[in-house]
């Protein structure tokens, strides 16, 4: 069957075998052009790429690497041995899903950074009402009353020692760090970054970890955006009320141990078509929202050698992330 493409709108190639152009649609060969490529002279690694791609599956090709330049396409056999490849320029999705990321992580940062801040001032204050009852003229401090005043500013020195070494450990991308926190406390504060949007939306959040359980390692405010990440997702596509409840316990994934943080509803769950692009960064939720995917809290958990899957389940949603456990 012959194919004359200057009669279609679609951006279209017919290729040989060996992946070179036989004819192209003029939308083909404006699509090519936009990232770089003309028609009649394919560079060497996009036909070898178009001659390896998996019949009918979506792909995307740069022309070199680090570029923001991208070409999407998908291959069909044609004839005996040809190939119709229909094509799509992706380089102003890729700058836009840059964008979002990048607007999402900033949201992200916005809200434990006032979070952080009030942890901050309580340190602080504790430090300064301890100082203060030593240093008293009017009052001197009986020596115990003064060592218990000393142990205290101490503590709170710890404390916020521990919260400066994790800023700096996630400024630096040093993420491979025992946590010094209980999960329970990491829960807690997940709870306080999202209680606000919840109300808002008519939800509940009920976060409960199970006793005893050991450190997870990575830094605690990737482990904290992994559980905001699930919480704002479920929360996203649900029009009712419902009850959400983030645990975590004791758990093993890919053969090891792990504590496994997860995240359930008892709202309506996810449509079909909504759970298949569930990882996708430009998710929209009921309201129009962009971004509420669980792509960030995926790479999250993929940064520290964790793993976030989405469950099965008879009722509403279940998220779950397998996060490593500190050795």
């Amino acid at each position: 069957m012959t194919f004359d493409l200057q009669s279609t709108e679609l951006p279209l190639l017919i290729c040989d075998p060996a992946g070179r152009v036989l004819q192209a649609s003029a939308a083909g060969e404006s699509v090519l052009r936009a990232v770089g490529v003309e028609a009649a002279a394919l560079p060497e690694s996009l036909r070898v790429f178009i001659c390896e791609a998996g019949l009918g599956e979506s792909c995307e090709w740069t022309p070199a690497s680090g570029s923001d330049l991208a070409l999407g396409l998908t291959r069909y056999r044609h004839g005996d041995e040809g190939f119709l490849v229909l094509m799509r320029e992706l380089s102003g999705v890729r700058r836009s899903l840059v964008r979002r990321l990048r607007e999402q992580r900033n949201e992200i940062v916005a809200r434990m950074s006032g979070e952080i801040a009030h942890e901050f001032r309580n340190v602080l204050a504790s430090i300064v009402y301890n100082v203060d009852c030593v240093l008293d003229p009017r009052q001197p401090p009986l020596p115990l009353q003064q060592e218990a005043c000393i142990r205290d500013v101490s503590s709170a020195a710890a404390r916020l020692g521990g919260v400066i070494q994790v800023m700096l450990e996630y400024g630096r991308g040093d993420v491979f760090t025992s946590q010094s926190l209980p999960v329970q406390v990491m829960l807690d504060r997940v709870t306080s970054f999202v209680r606000a949007d919840l109300r808002r939306r008519g939800h509940k959040l009920e976060a409960k970890a199970a006793a005893s359980l050991p450190l997870v390692q990575g830094n605690t405010i990737t482990v904290e955006q992994i559980a905001i990440g699930m919480v704002v997702c479920a929360s996203a596509f649900s029009a009712k009320s419902m009850q959400l409840q983030l645990s975590a316990e004791q758990s093993s994934f890919a053969g090891r141990p792990s504590i496994a943080i997860r995240l359930r509803d008892d709202g309506p769950g996810l449509t079909p078509a909504v759970r298949a692009r569930i990882f996708d960064p430009l998710l929209e939720g009921l309201k129009g929202e962009s971004g509420v995917g669980l792509a960030l809290a995926r790479e999250a958990a993929a940064s520290i050698e964790g793993e976030l899957l989405v469950e099965s389940s008879a009722r509403g949603n279940s998220f779950v992330a397998h996060l490593r456990e500190a050795s």
